[in-house]
This record gives C-alpha cells, structure tokens and sequence, in this order.
C-alpha cells in the first residue's frame, strides 16, 4: 500500500524539478526535508509516555525547532534509545511469543 503523502511529494519533483537543473536540487531538498520529518515525527509518535516524558520533550523540542538539522539531530538522538521508550512489545501483538505453538 503506497504511502500517499510520499507519492505526492514525488509527483511535486517530477512536476517542478523539469524546469531546469536548479529547480530539481530544490524539489529534491525539500523532498529530502520531507522525509526527515516524517521519519522523525513517526518514531517520535511510537514512543510511550512514561513518567520522565520523553515523548513529550521530543515532542516539545521538534515543536521549536527552527530547521532541518534540529529535526536531524533529534532523530539521531533517539536512534540509540528508541528500544527502551517503545516497550518490551508492538502493540497488538502478544506479549510473549513463547506463547504460541511452536512449529515441529
């Protein structure tokens, strides 16, 4: 299932990146800013609350943030700690895998 924003914004760069050379960085800067932020909002979404609120001080800072590179930053940030606020298991998903019948 294609991802519709994503789609649109690739649409946006075949449209406007055919005027010339520099129109093409630009679409492809700002498709680039796109999908740094949506990345970065995602994971910021799956984080659970929990007392220290992290979520909600990522939340906050990406809120203040004045460019792309304060969004980056937290991303890279979060990579390293992203097992710990998003809980031992998905949502939806049983708790313990062990749980299932094993396949012989």
């Amino acid at each position: 299932m294609p991802f519709v924003p994503m789609e649109l914004m690739m649409a946006r760069v075949r449209k406007f990146g055919t005027d010339s050379d520099a129109a093409l960085f630009h679409e492809l800067l700002y498709a680039g800013e796109f999908i740094v932020k949506v990345t970065t909002a995602a994971v910021v979404a799956a984080i659970q609350d929990d007392r220290a609120h992290h979520r909600y001080g990522r939340i906050h800072a990406l809120v203040r943030a004045s460019s792309i590179g304060e969004w980056a930053s937290k991303r890279s940030e979060m990579r390293g700690a992203v097992r710990v606020w998003l809980g031992s298991s998905p949502r939806g998903r049983p708790q313990d895998r062990r749980s299932r019948p094993q396949q012989c």
